[in-house]
């Protein structure tokens, strides 16, 4: 793709299998290390709905990966169920990683729209910053949404939804590690995956650097014991490069 500026972008490859719906940088949170800016979050214009459905039409069925994503992805509600109707409709076999704050679907009405006609093999990817109000809602800045999140995940896991909680971790939460994956053992044993996922410094994440960043070692070190005690589980846990959507 050639924006009018003239920089050439790279939207799909062939030789990867997969693609990224991208429909808009607005999200209803305001994370600390959120590797966007405030620009791209609050001022940047959506992505075109005609675009982005003319990019799906453009898409060879062969895809076997797609991943939709913002920005808080469900805040364009009504293109949202049109491009997982798309999806769902071109792309049957293909594996599908919605990236979500997840708080949307604390409304069962529209989880109700949304699964039915989500594609067969979504996978829904929420992030949990901490095991309570006080501590997740301090890094999402936004008041309410631990209720709201861990009811959309309980919503989800109700209609036996595949569910992916994904753990950033910095230093505003890695002493609560322990905390928070027994909370998850105990309310959400049935959730497919915990993805532990190191900062990716831009954005907001930049912005806050000495305040959430940890290094690697002590990242590591204060998420160890929280692994193996959900394998112990039964819980499927794994360490996660913060710039690859991976799948499962």
């Amino acid at each position: 793709m050639i924006a009018e500026n003239g920089v050439a972008s790279l939207i799909y490859s062939n030789f990867e299998q997969e693609a990224t719906v991208f429909l808009t940088g607005h999200c209803n949170s305001n994370c600390l290390m959120c590797p966007m800016t405030e620009t791209e979050r609050t001022k940047q214009e959506d992505v075109a709905e005609e675009f982005l459905l003319q990019y799906l039409d453009l898409l060879p069925q062969s895809v076997s990966h797609l991943v939709v994503t913002g920005g808080e992805p469900t805040l364009r509600k009504a293109l949202f169920l049109k491009m997982l109707q798309r999806i769902a409709e071109k792309f049957s076999q293909a594996e599908v990683l919605l990236l979500t704050n997840g708080r949307s679907f604390s409304d069962s009405i529209f989880l109700q729209e949304t699964l039915q006609v989500a594609p067969a093999n979504l996978c829904v990817a929420i992030p949990l910053h901490g095991p309570t109000a006080i501590l997740h809602d301090s890094i999402t800045r936004a008041q309410g949404s631990f209720a709201q999140t861990i009811r959309g995940i309980r919503n989800l896991l109700e209609r036996n939804q595949k569910v992916e909680i994904r753990i950033v971790v910095s230093r505003l939460n890695a002493s609560a590690m322990k905390e928070l994956v027994r909370m998850i053992g105990s309310q959400f044993p049935k959730v497919s995956i915990v993805n532990f996922i190191a900062l990716e410094t831009r954005g907001n994440c930049a912005a806050h650097f000495k305040k959430i960043y940890i290094n690697p070692a002590a990242s590591f070190q204060s998420i160890r014991d929280s692994i193996l005690a959900l394998l112990l589980k039964g819980v499927r846990a794994r360490l996660k490069s913060p710039n690859r959507a991976q799948l499962n």
